[in-house]
């Protein structure tokens, strides 16, 4: 590394200050809460930890710098020696060149890791139809031959890692054609092409090891241990077939585990393999894959003995890997509590021994926690004398009986009336029922607002709140029907014929009116699931649908809402290139239309300041995808924000807003809501997302402001848009961001009264909107299971469900 070099820090690395993640996630750092985790996207290296100056001193690589003018620029602005700093973080920046944190300005690593190819484009007689994954060496795409199979198509992105790929790729090929497809895929070419080597294999059609057995663990009782059992015990068979065929897989972990429908498993990445009957050759030698903490606690324990050579795969070592996959197929954990730091995860794998299921709040299993533990044995000779031997044992164990459990009593503040809405609601929404044949009795029967798909998204927060696979089923059948009704019913599928809700007021792209939210929902529930063609299929109709033009750009009705979808689906689901684009595009475009206008007390066209079509959606929207993505805040919405809080007028004990913007003589102090739509209810949200952002602590006052209103309000509407469920939501979002007691208390209050609002109604006829998300009593129901655990409530298709921070979602993935 030559001192004298341009640095850059990339923009796909993010750094995240240790005290924000959840505690889970904390717990997997050896770090103080000022520390900084450093990531970057679709690497291979692992996250590494630095504290507050080396975080501040890395920044200052944004624009390229040598690391001398970087260190000077440092210390002139925190008074530091830089002689001394310099000799201090010379080591610290090594590291993070070599694990390309830092790169040469100009040079392809400092580029962010992207896809080369797109759907369409020819590859050596082969057409891309989409990209699986990309990696900081490596592409994978699935491509299709002239004679229309589908294959996987794995390439070498150009520059340093062409040549090492090179001889990962020939050595991969072999070995596959040794293996003739029998727990592995065939091979149908391999080669170089465009100076860039590239093998293409069978598609094997299924889902990773982890989904697989995610959706087992969630099944109850001993059938669905049963079915793990079988799992496992195959994925010990493939294994123990490679073992014969005298095959080292050398890379073992879920992800490389391909389980078919038919419960066929299939072992992918060859790349680190080695054939060990061919001794001499460079076949029966390779370099050590592996990933995470999926190594043996020999290879551990060398490492930390700072061998400057890993030993070889082995085979009693690779029983290892298998079993403690294994284990964390079955429990969804590694069997210790593993560091994600390197250094720390290889003293755990030398000196821990695998942990009771008992440990994660699993029903034991002592045959199967007994066959485990000896494969897990630290001492090679402890272990099965090969991993058949391991397959033969997993199938002698036995099953017990599930551990039964009174079910937990009801929580004290929910209500007999909230608890018979909730089950009314769930006992019509059986799709064994009669509604789900029938459909819903009015329209708009598709949209989020009011029909099929806010059904769909209703039932797939219940299942995430509850854990509940069969909820989340029963979810996925009513977003298929939305988007089969959406075809087959014509406007009545987003429109009310004869009524308010037409075409023209909902216009093309709305997130709650049109065919975007349903193709979002579809995305959010197959994600869930796991289902990757479902979350596929969704991502690429929300993407296809928001391409409509649209010149609105208000948060329910325009292209903000159409953002706001991209913020939750790129939280969800990051790496998913063309919803990034589309957020991009769109941030782009609405915010060069705010430029254009005014100051917002001068504007005369945009003049509604709530969350539903106005500023506060806006500047919403803006601040959900910035977050979500990383992506560096517009230079002038401080300004706006600003602008719009001078807008705030004292109202009791706290604030509120007109809903319009008006000249001072035309001031209008009626017109002003609690609402989420038009009023302080929404805007609270804005504000705790702004303190959270830019840490002003006006904007924390504005939020308790709009809670205090909200609170002193005697709404008695029952929806989320427009009544008391959405602005209780508010609250609930307020407690969120501070963690004070007083306004979970007062959100509870809030609850338990709007809950009282509704009547469950008899039979088949109900009131209007009676099934409406926004606009009916639902959003009542889904408030109902939200307040029992406020810290993981969120505003439907709204709100942050989580996921950046590893607890939005409950289900297995």
């Amino acid at each position: 590394m030559k001192i004298t070099g341009v640095f850059l820090l990339p923009k796909d690395v993010q750094l995240v200050q240790v005290n924000t993640l959840p505690e889970d996630k904390r717990r997997q750092f050896e770090a103080e809460d000022g520390d900084f985790v450093m990531t970057r996207l679709r690497a291979r290296s692992p996250s590494k930890v630095i504290d507050a100056d080396m975080a501040k001193l890395v920044q200052r690589f944004k624009e390229g710098k040598t690391i001398v003018a970087a260190v000077l620029e440092f210390c002139k602005d925190c008074g530091h020696d830089p002689e001394t700093t310099l000799q201090a973080a010379y080591p610290i920046l090594e590291e993070l060149i070599q694990a390309n944190f830092l790169a040469a300005d100009g040079s392809e690593e400092a580029a962010p890791v992207e896809a080369g190819l797109k759907q369409g484009d020819d590859w050596s007689g082969l057409k891309v139809i989409r990209t699986v994954q990309v990696l900081e060496d490596s592409e994978i795409y699935q491509a299709s031959t002239k004679d229309g199979e589908l294959v996987v198509l794995k390439l070498a992105r150009s520059g340093t890692a062409v040549q090492r790929l090179t001889r990962m790729i020939s050595r991969e090929a072999k070995i596959l054609e040794h293996l003739s497809g029998v727990v592995s895929p065939r091979v149908r070419a391999h080669g170089e092409f465009e100076g860039r080597p590239y093998l293409a294999a069978q598609w094997c059609e299924g889902v990773h090891g982890a989904r697989a057995a995610g959706r087992l663990r969630s099944m109850h009782g001993r059938e669905g241990r049963r079915r793990l059992l079988d799992l496992c015990c195959a994925i010990a068979d493939a294994y123990a077939f490679l073992h014969e065929q005298n095959v080292i897989h050398g890379d073992v972990h879920p992800g490389n585990l391909i389980i078919g429908d038919d419960g066929k498993v299939t072992i992918i990445d060859f790349g680190f393999a080695r054939l060990t009957a061919d001794e001499g050759s460079s076949l029966s030698r390779s370099q050590r894959g592996g990933l995470g903490f999926f190594f043996e606690p020999e290879f551990a324990t060398a490492s930390l003995g700072k061998m400057q050579k890993s030993p070889q795969s082995s085979y009693l070592g690779e029983q290892h890997i298998v079993a403690h996959m294994l284990y964390q197929l079955m429990t969804g954990h590694g069997y210790a509590e593993f560091s994600v730091q390197r250094e720390e995860s290889m003293r755990q794998l030398a000196e821990s021994n695998p942990e009771p299921f008992a440990r994660w709040g699993l029903d034991p299993w002592p045959d199967v926690e007994a066959i485990l533990r000896r494969a897990l044995a630290r001492n090679p000779a402890d272990r099965y004398e090969s991993v058949k031997d391991l397959a033969k044992a997993l199938r002698s164990a036995a099953i017990p009986e599930p551990v039964r459990r009174e079910p937990p009593a009801p929580p004290a503040a929910t209500s007999p009336l909230s608890d018979r809405l909730l089950l009314d609601y769930l006992r019509r929404f059986d799709p064994a029922g009669a509604l789900f044949a029938s459909g819903l009795p009015e329209p708009p029967y598709s949209s989020v607002n009011y029909g099929s798909a806010g059904v769909a998204y209703f039932l797939y927060r219940i299942a995430c709140i509850r854990n509940d696979a069969l909820l989340l089923s029963w979810s996925k059948l009513w977003i298929e029907k939305a988007i089969s009704e959406a075809a087959s019913k014509g406007e009545p599928a987003f429109t009310n014929p004869g009524g308010e809700i037409t075409r023209d007021i909902i216009g093309p792209v709305a997130l709650y009116h049109t065919e975007t939210g349903l193709y979002a929902v579809k995305a959010l529930i197959g994600h869930a699931m796991g289902d990757i063609p479902s979350e596929l299929d969704g991502l690429g109709g929300f993407v296809r649908e928001a391409q409509k033009p649209c010149d609105n750009i208000d948060l329910t009705l325009g292209s903000s809402g159409v953002l706001l979808g991209c913020a939750l689906m790129a939280e969800a689901m990051p790496n998913h290139a063309p919803i990034r684009r589309l957020g991009d595009v769109l941030l782009k475009e609405i915010w060069t239309r705010i430029e254009s206008m005014p100051a917002i007390e001068e504007e005369k066209q945009f003049r509604f300041t709530g969350i539903a079509h106005g500023w506060s959606g806006v500047l919403y929207a803006v601040l959900m995808w910035c977050r979500a993505t990383q992506v560096k805040l517009p230079a002038t919405l401080p300004d706006r924000l600003d602008q719009l809080a001078n807008l705030a007028e004292p109202a009791g004990a706290g604030v509120h807003w007109e809903r319009k913007v008006r000249s001072a003589r035309h001031r209008d102090p009626s017109d002003v809501s609690p609402s989420w739509c038009n009023g302080t209810g929404g805007m609270i949200h804005l504000w705790t997302l702004a303190h959270q952002m830019l840490r002003d602590q006006r904007f924390l006052e504005l939020a308790e402001g709009s809670a205090w209103n909200v609170i002193e309000a005697s709404d008695s509407v029952d929806q989320i848009c427009c009544g008391r469920p959405g602005q209780t939501y508010g609250v609930i979002n307020l407690f969120k961001h501070t963690g004070e007691s007083r306004w979970l208390g007062h959100a509870k209050a809030m609850a338990e009264k709007c809950l009282r609002l509704t009547t469950p109604p008899h039979g088949t006829q109900v009131p209007s909107f009676y099934y409406g998300l926004y606009k009916g009593p639902v959003g009542s129901a889904l408030l109902s299971a939200d307040i029992e655990t406020p810290s993981e409530a969120y505003m439907p298709m709204f709100e942050s469900e989580g996921w950046a921070n590893g607890f939005g979602m409950k289900m297995p993935a």
